[in-house]
């Protein structure tokens, strides 16, 4: 038997209904007690209030790590849990297009993901797949993992790295722009090479090898990490990772880091579901 933890009740509803013995997990429990006495129970997620209560209820069972074999169950997804990602990708889509449609010199970096939010609540999403990296200029090169206010220019590097929530299920993807211009040659330069690495991490995804032998063959360290109904769930796309890819699995798949200092920085990341050949990019943003 697996307890997992119950996302809908909110976290302090949660520790008061464990913590009251009269509360709803008595009455939960009371049913099943006979059979759970003396089970061996894996619990996924350890709350204090857990550890408390759960030992006490059922004295005679023996309380395991359930977080592996609950991770393990994810990994791969069904049709319909596909579905699910591909709407919050269609959904993290929309917000992308919003923001670029509103990408100007003198927009703010704290704006585009404000613009992008918004379509988000409008289609449905739950919440964001993370704090949402756009930076832009300087901040593209060393690369900065979050937003700021700072004010964007005509003609640098800006990353928008988005991802959106529906029904449970994250979605996760980037593309980088450059405002107001076309790309200048230094620049293009840098988006030629990363689209030519993307093709070529896009193209190693298929079942049947580790994460780290497509790693260690492309040389490596990372192309990305699962996704699902956590944003960043195992397994990852990393040479360490000794884990066969199976149809089914779902990955955000990113190119590494690429940038020169005085041009800027970029990275390209789609999502794909592991098929039987290959993979199926469902990424449609260009």
């Amino acid at each position: 038997l697996l307890l997992a933890h119950a996302a809908s009740i909110p976290r302090g509803a949660a520790s008061a209904a464990l913590e009251d013995a009269q509360g709803p997990l008595r009455i939960t429990l009371d049913p099943a007690r006979s059979a759970l006495d003396n089970a061996r129970i894996g619990v996924d997620l350890w709350s204090p209030a857990m550890f408390k209560v759960l030992p006490k209820e059922f004295p005679n069972a023996t309380f395991v790590d359930g977080q592996e074999v609950m991770l393990e169950a994810r990994a791969i997804k069904s049709k319909d849990e596909i579905a699910c990602m591909k709407m919050a990708y269609a959904i993290a889509e929309a917000g992308m297009y919003d923001a670029v449609q509103a990408l100007r010199p003198g927009i703010r970096e704290c704006e585009l993901v404000g613009i992008a939010f918004n379509k988000f609540w409008q289609l449905g999403a739950e919440t964001s797949q993370c704090s949402h990296a756009i930076n832009s200029g300087p901040g593209s090169e060393p690369y900065r993992r979050f937003h700021t206010d700072r004010i964007i220019q005509y003609g640098e590097i800006v990353n928008i790295d988005l991802g959106a929530c529906w029904n449970g299920y994250f979605s996760d993807f980037c593309r980088p722009f450059v405002c107001g211009m076309r790309p200048s040659v230094r620049q293009l330069d840098l988006f030629k090479t990363a689209y030519e690495k993307q093709i070529e991490g896009l193209n190693a995804i298929k079942p049947g090898m580790t994460a780290g032998e497509i790693c260690r063959k492309l040389g490596r360290k990372t192309l990305g990490h699962s996704i699902g109904i956590g944003p960043l769930d195992p397994p990852m796309l990393h040479s360490t990772w000794e884990v066969m890819l199976e149809p089914g699995m779902t990955f955000s798949v990113y190119t590494p880091h690429l940038g020169v200092e005085g041009v800027g920085g970029l990275h390209i990341e789609d999502e794909v579901v592991v098929t039987e050949t290959g993979c199926e990019v469902y990424t449609t943003f260009p």
